[in-house]
C-alpha cells in the first residue's frame, strides 16, 4: 500500500500486463442448520384471525443438518489506468446447495437439499482513485443482479457503495464504506431498500499479528413483515501471522441486534440478538495446482422474542481458494 502512495495506482497496474484479475472458490461444509430452522418444536405465534396460540412447527420449519457445497469466482478487467486513477467492469457468481443428512431426510421425507440452494449472479464497475496526495485510494463501484432461491428466480437487486480507508500510523488503519441497496421481489414480497454503513480499526502488532475492531449499521425499509428492520453489530477478529505446524489461525466474534417493526408472527415487534464465533486454518504447507486449503469452523446462536426465530448454527468445512 505504501508502495501505491508513492508511485501512484497507474505504476501499480501497468507493471500488470495482464488486464484480467480472477480468483476462485470452493467449499464443502458440514452444518446442524441449513434451511434457518427453528432450534424449538413449538412456540406461541399469531395463528390468523384467532390471535396468539401455541403453534407446533412443521418438520421442514425446525433446523436440519446437512451438507453445503458452494463454488464461487470473481473476475475483473481493467479498463483505464492513470497515475492516479483506475477504472475496472467486474463479474461474480456464487452458487451453494446442500445434501441433507439421513436424520434430516427422515424428519423432513417432502423436502431436499435443492430446495434451500441459492445462487447470485452479478455484474459492475468499480473505479479506483487517489483523491488528493498522500490519501489511500477511494473505491467506488456499481453493480447489477440477480439471485435465485431453490432454483427459482427469486430477487434482482442494483448496488453501489463507496469505501475509503485512512492510515494512522505504521501500525493503525481506519476504513470506512457506506453502501445502498434496492432489492426487487421476482415472489409476492415488496421492495427491499437498504443503506449500510461499515466501520474497520486494525492494527499490526510487535509480532506481525492483526488485530481489528468493526461496528456496521443497517436499515432496511420495506412494507414486507420480517424485511424491515435496523441492525448494529460488532466484530472483533484476531489474525496470526506466524504458522503453527503449517497452520495459520484466525479467529472471530461477532454480536448483532435486530429491531423489527413488525412481523406476520406476533402482534409485538420482533427483537432479534446473535452471537457468532468462528475459526479459520490455512494449511501453509499445503497448496494443489495453486489451491491452498483453509478450513472454517463457526457456531452461531440466534435468540429472539419470536419463538419461530430462535436458531442455533454449527459448521465445520473446507474452502479451496486460488487467486491468478
Amino acid at each position: 500500500r505504501d508502495v501505491e502512495r508513492s508511485r501512484g495506482l497507474g505504476d501499480v497496474y501497468k507493471r500488470q500486463r495482464n488486464p484480467w484479475s480472477s480468483s476462485l472458490r470452493f467449499g464443502v461444509t458440514p452444518s446442524s442448520n441449513v434451511n434457518g430452522g427453528s432450534s424449538k418444536d413449538s412456540g406461541i405465534m399469531l395463528l390468523g384471525p384467532f390471535g396468539l396460540g401455541l403453534s407446533v412447527f412443521s418438520e421442514d420449519a425446525k433446523a436440519l443438518s446437512g451438507l453445503a457445497v458452494s463454488a464461487g469466482g470473481n473476475t475483473s478487467y481493467r479498463l483505464a489506468a492513470s497515475n492516479t486513477a483506475a477504472t475496472f467492469l467486474t463479474a461474480s457468481a456464487d452458487i451453494r446447495t446442500y445434501a441433507l443428512s439421513q436424520s434430516a431426510k427422515e424428519q423432513a421425507p417432502n423436502v431436499s437439499g435443492r430446495d434451500y440452494s441459492d445462487a447470485t449472479l452479478a455484474f459492475g464497475v468499480r473505479h479506483r482513485q487517489i483523491l488528493r496526495a498522500g490519501a489511500q485510494p477511494t473505491d467506488f463501484s456499481l453493480k447489477t443482479g440477480r439471485t435465485w432461491y431453490g432454483g427459482d428466480p427469486y430477487t434482482h437487486f442494483a448496488e453501489g457503495s463507496v469505501a475509503q480507508s485512512f492510515t494512522i500510523d505504521s501500525d493503525n488503519r481506519l476504513s470506512a464504506s457506506l453502501s445502498a441497496r434496492r432489492s426487487v421481489s421476482l415472489t409476492d414480497d415488496e421492495p427491499v431498500s437498504t443503506v449500510s454503513l461499515n466501520t474497520r480499526w486494525q492494527r499490526n502488532l510487535q509480532n506481525n499479528d492483526r488485530l481489528s475492531f468493526g461496528i456496521d449499521l443497517k436499515r432496511a425499509k420495506s412494507d414486507t413483515p420480517d424485511s424491515d428492520y435496523t441492525a448494529i453489530s460488532y466484530s472483533a477478529n484476531y489474525d496470526f501471522a506466524d504458522s503453527f505446524a503449517g497452520m495459520r489461525f484466525g479467529f472471530g466474534l461477532n454480536a448483532e441486534t435486530r429491531d423489527y417493526g413488525a412481523t406476520r408472527y406476533h402482534i409485538i415487534p420482533r427483537e432479534d440478538q446473535s452471537i457468532a464465533l468462528s475459526m479459520s486454518v490455512e494449511f501453509t504447507n499445503l497448496e494443489f495446482y495453486g489451491f491452498r486449503p483453509v478450513m472454517n469452523a463457526r457456531i452461531k446462536r440466534d435468540q429472539s422474542n419470536v419463538d419461530r426465530f430462535d436458531r442455533d448454527y454449527g459448521s465445520l468445512g473446507f474452502d479451496l481458494r486460488s487467486s491468478f
